[in-house]
């Protein structure tokens, strides 16, 4: 059996950032599967808010970390 980490981080806007990594996700024992959440629990892609069109692969931590600064700049609704 695989293990999946999954770490969601919440912003006061609203918004969310996924990473996980592990069991049939689009990582590896480095990187991170990123998706967007927005405020209504359903991943975005609106590419124009936070430079991430989809669900975002092998993603490092610095990838992980940029991504989060982004989104925590997207206006509340």
């Amino acid at each position: 059996m695989i293990e999946i980490c999954k770490k969601v981080v919440r912003f006061e806007n609203g918004w969310s950032v996924s990473a996980i990594t592990g069991g049939g996700s689009y990582s590896d024992e480095s990187t991170f599967e990123v998706a967007v959440i927005g405020p209504d629990g359903r991943i975005n892609y609106e590419e124009h808010l936070h430079g991430l069109g989809d669900v975002k692969g092998w993603a490092t931590f610095q990838d992980v970390a940029d991504i989060c600064a982004r989104v925590e700049k997207i206006p509340a609704e």
